[in-house]
């Protein structure tokens, strides 16, 4: 995240950030801002989901941790 941007979000309190629907590369990019120190502001990352994990085998699971999530119940 640039400079900037971090100081904008600062400035108005905010200590958190989100990305709320990162592709890998996105992913890939925080992870390396992070190990090198880069932010001063908190960041969530949710990656979207692959096709892979669409699957009927995994539905269960990815229902599961949805609902858990926008229930209040986690993080």
């Amino acid at each position: 995240m640039a400079g900037k941007v971090q100081a904008l979000y600062l400035q108005f309190g905010y200590t958190t950030v989100q990305d709320g629907r990162a592709d890998p590369g996105g992913v890939a990019t925080a992870v390396a801002a992070a190990q090198q120190g880069k932010f001063k502001v908190d960041v969530v990352s949710y990656p979207d989901i692959p096709p892979w994990a669409r699957a009927a085998s995994c539905r269960g699971r990815i229902t599961a941790a949805a609902t858990a999530s926008t229930s209040g119940l986690a993080g």
